[in-house]
């Protein structure tokens, strides 16, 4: 349909450039979409309210009514049901429409009022044969009815394209949650509250309370960590459901840009998401000698002591779940946490130190079975410690073809889109392995396949550590350096909230810019830090200043609070902290 006869020889045209019959007077020009295919419904609808506009007006340029290969004419408006129309050369067909109706339809034996239209394609025959043509006009129809076909991956980007109209077929291999509900952000959620409880026993009788701790139950926490999941999975799949949203189980391979086949079936798709998640990253050799964080969520004993390997806030929160289990914990990692967290890192590593967590640095040579202890040699250096725990992840591209990996993940561009604008990418197979990221990412992805103009900043989504809890969001002090930056600071210890729940070690941390008061970053450090962080990333999005932010009107005492003071600590003026 997007192409011409030169002489004897059909000539495919490679951009569509839709051009649009608009009468004018006792005239009929043709003004044009020129690229209609890389445009967004919303930009169509623009562009063409602008041509009819200017056509009206006599304002259409020599450009506006070249290079068009499709034409769409539309006698709707004038009561017309059908007509034929004629093709505007060199063309090799033209798309007529006419006027939507109310009309009766039977759907499952029940009688329905629907909206009808019928649509004429006049084509060359010379160019086209009339099966194609035919199924061009059926694809055109079932788009009609069905607006946005969806294949993705990924239950968030799912759920928002349904909310918006979209039908969704939602393609997962293992299990649907993925990685975060199923492997990691839930499971180390159950993991940490059991071990908060157990080394909690210890300090009850500051409160009144005296407790003996009894061993520590692996096996039921592990129950109990199933027990949550499974309630969480069968949510989700509710949720889908109760959005009409069609659920298969395998592995998706997309096999061209509008196409994705699962086992043989073909589904077609208007627009494709990947979100395919991640996958444990060990070395070939080692394999036989780690557990990955799969099977760490499995274990059925408590180890005396462990080795993680590799940083990043997945693996310090369970390593702090051994620590407080009473296990030795040894962390292998060159860089502690992610380059979000750089303000804070040197105080956490030090907590972690402070608290009997051991760390190393250098690459791994040799890992050897000694009786119960597996023996790692680290550069020089030799560690002990029964389970070695190999936390690196590394993006899954099963079914993803090569074309669209850039190294070791898939570029995209503040949309979410790859280098084909039909396809999407969103979570950790873009490099990014926090589940928030992930999150914000699917729902701009949706959104944007579904014509809005959504766009993901990374800075304004929080990024969050529950144990030891810290969080961030924004700007860190080496980034804002370009600003003329005022900080403000307030200690946990001066929170009478924090005094009375025993939280006293943390502090709340704000960058603002001076002149114009924006809010540029922050960081917490301490119990609550999670919550709390989204006040202020809240803040940010509603480009609120730190004057604004300061006038928060809080109960008392809360947590809050300390939001507060540290933004009002800006000008020196902390209601809980002596008078600068």
């Amino acid at each position: 349909m997007n192409s011409t006869l030169k002489g004897n020889k059909i000539i495919l045209r490679e951009n569509i450039n839709i051009g649009i019959a608009v009468a004018r007077n006792e005239d009929l020009l043709v003004p044009v979409i020129h690229n209609a295919d890389k445009c967004s419904l919303k930009e169509i609808s623009r562009i063409t309210r602008d041509i009819i506009e200017r056509t009206q007006k006599d304002q259409l340029t020599e450009k506006d009514v070249l290079d068009g290969t499709f034409t769409i004419s539309n006698l709707g408006m004038y009561d017309i049901d059908f007509f034929t129309p004629i093709i505007n050369p060199p063309e090799a067909a033209i798309l007529g429409v006419g006027k939507i109706k109310k009309v009766p339809v039977v759907i499952n034996d029940q009688i329905h009022i629907r909206e009808k239209v019928t649509l004429s394609l006049s084509f060359d025959h010379r160019i086209v044969n009339g099966m194609p043509a035919a199924l061009f006009l059926q694809e055109i129809k079932n788009l009609l009815e069905h607006p946005y076909r969806l294949f993705m991956e990924g239950e968030t980007a799912a759920i928002r394209a349904a909310q918006l109209g979209a039908e969704v077929t939602l393609i997962e291999r293992e299990e649907f949650g993925g990685t975060c509900l199923n492997w990691g952000c839930i499971p180390s959620k159950v993991f940490l509250k059991g071990s908060k409880i157990f080394s909690q026993l210890e300090v009850g009788e500051a409160y009144g309370v005296s407790a003996r701790a009894s061993p520590f139950d692996m096996r039921r926490l592990v129950e109990k960590k199933d027990e949550v999941k499974q309630s969480l999975v069968t949510g989700l799949k509710n949720v889908l459901r109760s959005y009409g949203v069609h659920m298969l189980h395998g592995e998706g391979r997309i096999t061209d840009e509008h196409t994705v086949q699962v086992g043989v079936e073909k589904i077609p798709s208007d627009k494709i998401i990947i979100a395919t998640g991640s996958e444990p990253d060990v070395p070939h050799l080692f394999q036989e000698m780690v557990i990955t964080y799969k099977e760490a969520f499995q274990l059925e004993y408590l180890p005396r002591s462990v080795m993680v390997v590799y940083g990043g806030v997945f693996s310090v929160e369970l390593a702090w779940f051994f620590l407080e289990t009473g296990s030795e914990v040894i962390m292998l990692t060159a860089g502690l946490l992610e380059k979000e967290f750089e303000d804070i890192e040197g105080r956490i590593a030090s907590y972690l130190r402070n608290r009997g967590i051991k760390s190393v640095e250098g690459r791994i040579t040799s890992i050897k079975k000694s009786g119960e202890k597996k023996i790692v040699d680290v550069g020089a250096e030799e560690v002990m410690a029964e389970e070695v725990i190999w936390m690196k992840r590394k993006p899954s591209f099963g079914g993803i073809p090569q074309t669209f990996l850039t190294g070791e993940s898939i570029t995209v561009n503040e949309h979410m889109q790859t280098a084909l604008p039909h396809v999407y990418a969103v979570g950790d197979c873009t490099g990014s392995f926090l589940a928030g990221d992930a999150m914000a990412q699917g729902i701009t992805a949706a959104e944007h396949c579904l014509g809005r103009n959504a766009v993901y900043k990374s800075q304004l989504v929080p990024k969050v550590m529950y144990a030891p809890e810290a969080a961030v969001v924004g700007l860190t002090e080496k980034e804002a350096e370009k600003y003329d930056v005022v900080k403000g600071n307030f200690p946990f210890g001066a929170s009478g909230r924090a005094q009375t729940v025993g939280a006293l070690q943390g502090r709340v941390t704000i960058l603002s810019d001076k002149k114009y008061g924006e809010i540029l970053g922050a960081s917490v450090l301490g119990k609550g830090a999670t919550e709390l962080i989204h006040l202020i990333s809240f803040a940010m999005m509603m480009e609120a200043t730190i004057d604004e932010l300061s006038r928060l009107l809080c109960a008392h005492p809360t947590m809050t609070e300390m939001v507060k003071d540290a933004s009002l600590d800006i000008h020196g003026n902390a209601f809980n902290m002596p008078r600068k």
